[in-house]
C-alpha cells in the first residue's frame, strides 16, 4: 500500500486489485491541505461536495476528507497519517513500528456542542467577585446577541466614533473632539449613535447589518444613565417596524434563555409582549388624545394629574412630561411592553403612516425592573425603533427644524449629515432599532439576584467611587 515516509509525494494509480479499494479515508493536518496545483498530475474528486468532519486531538485539529479515486491521484502532503480501506481494516502496526516516535496516539471524537451552552450567571462559584460576575454576564449577553443575529445572516460592521455630525435631536448633547496635530480640519464629535454612519453605507452594502457600538452623550449620570455606554443597532431591509417588533421580542427571549439560570426568576411570561398604541395609553392614563389635542389640552391634563408644568412650555415638552410621569409608570403592570404608533410630531427619523398621517411608524420597548429596597418596580426604556424615513427632502426639513429648536434653546447646533442625506435615496425600505446594552445587562442582573447594580458597574475599570453622582437616583427626563 502507501509508504510511511513523511513529506513525500506519491502517485496512487487506481487498479482493481484486492488490496486497493476505490474508497480511501485520508486524515490530513488542518493547516496543510491538498496541494491545489500538483506538479505532475491532477487530482479528480468524483464527489467534491462530501462533508468535512472536524475533530480534536491533543491540542491539534484534524480533517477527515472522504474522496473516491478515479484515475491517477497525486497527493502532496507533509504526513499521511492513516489509510483505511473499507474491505480491509489495516493494523496501525503495519504502517508504523512501535518505536516510531511519529506514531499518533488513539483519537476520540468530542461530544457534540449543545445548542445552548449552560448559562454562566449562577454556574460559577458563589464566592466570585461582583466585578467578575458582571463581566461574565456581559460576555455571555453579547455572545448571545451575535449568535442570534448571525443565525439570521445579519452582518456585524464597525462604525467610526469620531464624526462631523453626532445627532440632531434637541435632547442630544455630544462631546466635542479637538485634534492637536491637525488630524481633522473641521469640528468633530464623539457620536451619540452609529445611525448616520450605517445609513450612509446601507444602500451600498446591500445587506442587513448590526453593530455593537460604544457611544457617548453628555448627560447626567444615574443608575440607568452614563455618558459612555454600548448601543446595539441593527437594520433589516424590506421590513417594517411591525416585523422588527416581532424579531426584537425573539432576541430578548433568546438572550434570557442563554444567560439566565433555569432557577432564576424568568423576566418574561410565555405570552407575547403586549403592543400598546400611544393614543390608547394616553386616553386611558392621562385622559387626553395626543393625536388631536392642543398644547392647552396637554397642560390641563398635567394640572388634573397634579404634574407641575409651566404654561409657556410647548406641545412636545408637555407630551414628554406626561409620557415620563404618567404613561411609563402605568406600563409596570406588564413585565414588558411595546409602545407603538407615536404622534407624527415625535417621528424623528421615522416615516409617517400612509393610512394615518398623524401617526409615526415607530415603537419603544419597555421592561420592568424589580423593586429595590422596598421601592416600586420601574419601567425602563430598553429600545427605540423606526420604520426608517428614506425621503432625503423630508429628512432635511426635519433636521432644519431640529437646528432651529436647538438655536432657540441656546444649545450647540450640529452640522447636517450631508453624506447621509445623499445616500438616503439608495436605501431600500428598512426598519432599524437601537437597544441599550448596559440597560439590558442591568435588567438581566436584577433577575439573577444582582438587583442593585447600575449601568456603570458593567464598565470594567470604571473610576467612579461610591458616593459620586453615579450612585444618585436617575434624574427626571429633561424637559425642553
Amino acid at each position: 500500500m502507501l509508504g510511511n515516509h513523511a513529506r513525500t509525494t506519491r502517485r496512487i494509480q487506481h487498479h482493481r486489485h484486492q488490496h486497493l479499494t476505490p474508497l480511501l479515508r485520508l486524515a490530513l493536518p488542518l493547516h496543510l491541505p491538498l496541494t491545489p496545483n500538483p506538479p505532475q498530475s491532477h487530482a479528480r474528486l468524483r464527489h467534491p461536495d462530501l462533508p468535512l468532519h472536524r475533530l480534536h486531538s491533543t491540542g491539534e485539529q484534524q480533517i477527515h476528507l472522504l474522496v473516491q479515486i478515479d484515475g491517477p491521484l497525486l497527493l502532496h502532503c507533509p504526513k499521511l497519517l492513516r489509510t483505511v480501506a473499507p474491505t480491509r481494516r489495516q493494523n496501525p502496526e503495519h504502517q508504523r513500528g512501535d518505536d516510531d516516535p511519529a506514531r499518533d496516539p488513539p483519537r476520540s471524537r468530542p461530544a457534540p456542542t449543545p445548542p445552548h451552552p449552560p448559562p454562566l450567571m449562577n454556574s460559577a462559584p458563589r464566592q466570585q467577585s461582583p466585578l467578575l460576575r458582571r463581566a461574565r454576564l456581559r460576555a455571555r449577553t453579547e455572545s448571545a446577541i451575535r449568535q442570534f443575529l448571525a443565525h439570521r445572516d445579519v452582518l456585524e460592521i464597525a462604525c467610526p466614533c469620531i464624526v462631523p455630525s453626532p445627532g440632531m435631536e434637541a435632547h442630544l448633547r455630544a462631546f466635542p473632539v479637538r485634534s492637536a496635530t491637525g488630524a481633522y480640519h473641521d469640528h468633530r464629535f464623539l457620536h451619540t449613535s452609529p445611525e448616520y454612519a450605517i445609513k450612509t453605507t446601507l444602500g451600498t452594502l446591500d445587506h442587513d447589518v448590526f453593530t455593537l457600538a460604544r457611544v457617548f452623550r453628555d448627560e447626567p449620570r444615574g443608575r440607568l444613565h452614563h455618558p459612555e455606554f454600548t448601543m446595539l443597532e441593527w437594520y433589516r431591509r424590506h421590513r417594517d417596524h411591525i416585523a422588527l417588533m416581532t424579531e426584537t421580542e425573539e432576541l430578548l427571549r433568546h438572550v434570557t434563555r442563554s444567560v439566565l439560570h433555569e432557577n432564576d426568576p424568568q423576566p418574561l411570561p410565555d405570552t407575547p409582549i403586549p403592543r400598546i398604541p400611544v393614543r390608547d395609553a394616553f386616553l386611558q392614563h392621562a385622559g387626553v388624545d395626543p393625536l388631536e389635542c392642543s398644547t392647552h389640552d396637554l397642560h390641563d391634563a398635567c394640572r388634573t394629574l397634579g404634574i407641575d408644568a409651566r404654561p409657556d412650555w410647548d406641545w412636545h415638552a408637555h407630551f414628554s412630561l406626561l409620557h415620563a410621569l404618567c404613561i411609563e409608570p402605568a406600563l409596570a403592570s406588564s413585565a414588558a411592553a411595546f409602545l407603538t404608533d407615536f404622534p407624527a410630531s415625535e417621528a424623528a427619523l421615522a416615516r409617517t403612516s400612509e393610512l394615518d398621517p398623524r401617526v409615526a411608524e415607530r415603537f419603544e420597548l419597555y421592561v420592568r425592573l424589580p423593586a429595590v429596597h422596598g421601592e416600586a418596580p420601574v419601567m425602563v426604556e430598553l429600545a427605540n425603533a423606526f420604520h426608517e424615513l428614506v425621503d432625503p427632502a423630508e429628512q432635511r426639513a426635519r433636521m432644519q427644524q431640529d437646528r432651529a429648536q436647538r438655536t432657540r434653546e441656546g444649545l450647540p447646533v450640529y452640522p447636517i449629515p450631508e453624506r447621509m442625506l445623499q445616500e438616503l435615496e439608495a436605501m431600500p425600505p428598512t426598519a432599524g432599532i437601537a437597544l441599550g446594552v448596559e440597560r439590558l445587562l442591568v435588567w438581566l442582573a436584577a433577575h439573577a439576584g444582582d438587583a442593585a447594580c447600575r449601568v456603570a458597574d458593567f464598565l470594567v475599570g470604571n473610576e467612579e467611587a461610591p458616593g459620586t453622582s453615579a450612585d444618585d437616583p436617575d434624574p427626571p427626563k429633561p424637559v425642553t
